[in-house]
């Protein structure tokens, strides 16, 4: 089975922080544009042999041969990335006062895949972007509901999430 490697699951990830901390000057490798922009060239660099392959030593090391080879089809397959989409929120503080974060979506193709994905925020603050992974071509099934649940610890404040239709924030209920 061949997997398509998506910016989002599969080449943001390998940009680990230190990889982007020292690229920051140049261009910010966790930016799906920025990256794809300069793809030819990333992959050229992770290719070279020490101490000219990116990235050095000092910056994290070499990333493993698998890894760039993952680099190289995302690049061949035409750089995919996951698309967004839109559901219904909403959230409620329970008893013991944590969280409960509700999300229903309805999916188009049946063989789509749609799920949250936590971001980093402010301490107190729970924020999302809600990922559809778009059917193979050529799939088509009926379309159905989906429905998500996270608990979110008690000293979450706010919730937020981002879809096709933008930033949302979700308001908590008691």
């Amino acid at each position: 089975m061949t997997v398509t490697p998506y910016f989002e699951l599969h080449i943001r990830p390998m940009f680990r922080a230190i990889d982007r901390d020292h690229m920051l000057f140049r261009l910010d490798l966790w930016d799906y544009d920025k990256v794809t922009a300069l793809a030819p060239r990333i992959a050229e660099m992770l290719r070279k042999a020490p101490p000219a392959g990116m990235p050095t030593k000092a910056a994290g090391g070499p990333w493993p041969e698998g890894w760039i080879q993952v680099f190289e089809s995302w690049i061949a397959t035409g750089f995919q990335r996951l698309q967004m989409t839109a559901g219904v929120y909403s959230a409620r503080r329970l008893t013991n006062g944590q969280i409960l974060l509700s999300v229903s979506v309805q999916i188009q193709n049946g063989a789509a895949d749609a799920w949250l994905d936590r971001v980093p925020s402010v301490p107190t603050q729970a924020e999302y972007v809600f990922y559809l992974r778009p059917a193979p071509a050529g799939t088509t099934e009926p379309a159905r509901t989906e429905q998500f649940a996270e608990v979110l610890d008690s000293t979450i404040a706010n919730v937020v999430v981002t879809d096709t239709a933008g930033r949302h924030d979700v308001t908590v209920t008691s």
